[in-house]
């Protein structure tokens, strides 16, 4: 079969990119204490992320976790200029799996 042009790509992790795309993780899928056994996973991505000179996008389930993400990445020291967050409602933490792509 021979394989058509579909007008995009999968690029791997390791192509260039804008930024890096972080769903946070909550609490409303997998029930109480589940972002809080992930959290110091998800500072350590952002942080290293940003050590990186990579922008972070931080996709927040609503707004109360976002002010919860906001305030916890800034108690961390982290310098939040190359961060921004989207409100999005999302089942797990898996972006690479649930999110759009971009062509």
């Amino acid at each position: 079969m021979k394989k058509q042009n579909v007008g995009y790509t999968m690029p791997d992790e390791s192509s260039k990119h804008e930024g890096t795309w972080l769903q946070w993780p909550h609490n409303f899928t997998y029930g109480n204490g589940h972002k809080e056994k992930l959290k110091s996973i998800w500072i350590e991505m952002a942080s290293t992320l940003l050590s990186e000179g990579e922008n972070v996008h931080i996709i927040a389930y609503d707004k109360y976790e976002k002010i919860y993400i906001y305030d916890l990445l800034y108690d961390e020291g982290i310098n939040m200029d190359k961060i921004d967050f989207y409100i999005i409602p999302m089942d797990d933490v898996w972006a690479r799996d649930t999110a759009p792509i971009l062509a």
